[in-house]
């Protein structure tokens, strides 16, 4: 749990979580995110930025925390060489600690001022406090040479006293007020939002677990005759089979309630412009992938590693290539064809230029992910998020997302960078 600028809201992005892709947790996390910021009358949209911007974060320190990740995983070649699940995973959770942590002081530093998070709107405090100035400006204007100027420079600044005092009671008043409010609102929240299935939550639970446990035993124990894939969607059937069952169990009365559903209500609440733009996007990267750009990205990339004659660094120079130009061409275009165009380059890198692969997979890695808190277009998750954010009422602009998300990105990779070279340099540990 980490607080931001000092204020009341906190955000939590810790990355088991980020197992169900960032995406999912930004579509579980904003609702309620945007419902915590209007009961303590705070603006959603910084709070939901940073939620984004830690989320890909904490996206890139699992194998199947983001796509990217899990299309490098998945690849049979990059498997034989080393790389699998575990391998990975501990090697890109190690890094992620650090661009965390230097991450959160940077944004720290950047919203200092707890002001920052809350809603700019005009009050009766706002209008006193105008009055105020206004009344210290009349006497403070007055040089008292007659009588009558000295009463009427005492009376102003009487009354501007009177009202600064006024306003502390107020300010006082309001303080009191907002906190009572706030417990009475969280409170009710509580009543309203309880957990209604325990037996589900604890079937879920216990086949969340399992399905960890055997993502991580699938690279050592050769009797789990599974991918990854395959564990993930018998894991998804078996939850289906229990929540079938648990539903089942809850009485007659309940089957009658869910039988009738208000579908028209629910295909309302689906963000087809989100949908749609996903849909454009994809057309949109297909088209360049068919065109070849991406390929020639890829090679412009190779051949610039290759050109240095030196060995040792070589895999230097080809580490802060990757992670830099990963990330900048990630935060402009969908960051998941690239690291698919790119697989394939950095195999045949590794062979024709006697460099080892898994520093290559990790800084591509590590690009991949970082570069989508660049721009709004640059992760999947950035767009779910601003969606949801836009059908409550809370518009996130380009700007507003680039303004707070490319300097992160820059921090972040300058991080990755090191922790990348001094780990597959330095120690050699690959």
């Amino acid at each position: 749990m980490i607080t931001l600028g000092g204020s009341p809201m906190a955000v939590e992005a810790p990355p088991i979580f980020e197992n169900k892709t960032s995406a999912i947790t930004i579509l579980l996390l904003t609702p309620i995110t945007i419902r915590l910021s209007e009961i303590a009358k705070l603006d959603p949209r910084k709070i939901i930025i940073a939620e984004v911007l830690f989320s890909n974060i904490g996206g890139a320190s699992t194998a199947i925390g983001d796509p990217p990740n899990v299309i490098i995983t998945a690849n049979q070649i990059i498997n034989q060489r080393g790389v699998d699940f575990s391998n990975f995973t501990f090697h890109m959770f190690a890094g992620s600690i650090f661009v965390f942590s230097i991450c959160f002081v940077h944004f720290k530093f950047m919203l200092a001022d707890s002001k920052n998070f809350y809603l700019k709107e005009e009050s009766e405090l706002d209008e006193m406090k105008k009055e105020i100035i206004i009344w210290k400006r009349s006497f403070q204007s007055i040089t008292p040479v007659t009588k009558e100027e000295k009463i009427v420079k005492t009376l102003l600044k009487e009354k501007a006293s009177q009202l600064q005092n006024l306003l502390k009671q107020k300010q006082i008043n309001v303080k009191q007020e907002y906190e009572k409010t706030l417990i009475i609102k969280s409170q009710e929240m509580l009543e309203s939002y309880k957990i209604t299935n325990k037996p589900l939550l604890i079937k879920s639970s216990i086949i969340f677990t399992i399905t960890l446990i055997l993502f991580f035993l699938n690279p050592f124990v050769d009797k789990i005759h599974l991918t990854i894939g395959w564990i993930s969607i018998l894991s998804a059937l078996l939850l289906l089979a229990s929540s079938s069952s648990t539903a089942s169990g809850h009485g007659q009365s309940d089957a009658n309630k869910s039988t009738n559903v208000d579908f028209e209500g629910l295909m309302h609440k689906v963000e087809w412009s989100t949908l749609l733009f996903f849909g454009c996007l994809f057309i949109f990267m297909k088209t360049i992938e068919e065109l070849g750009l991406l390929n020639y990205l890829g090679n412009l990339i190779s051949d610039m590693i290759k050109s240095v004659e030196n060995i040792s660094d070589r895999l230097a120079f080809a580490l802060v290539v990757l992670v830099v130009l990963s990330a900048l061409i990630s935060s402009v275009i969908d960051n998941i064809p690239f690291t698919t165009a790119m697989i394939p380059i950095i195999i045949q890198l590794s062979e024709q230029a006697n460099l080892p692969l898994q520093p290559l997979v990790y800084a591509l890695a590590f690009g991949s992910c970082l570069g989508g808190n660049g721009s709004l277009v640059g992760a999947s998750c950035n767009l779910v998020a601003a969606g949801i954010s836009e059908q409550h009422g809370y518009k996130i602009t380009f700007g507003q997302f680039f303004k707070t998300g490319f300097p992160i990105m820059i921090s972040s990779i300058l991080v990755a960078i090191i922790y990348v070279c001094i780990v597959c340099i330095y120690f050699e540990w690959y």
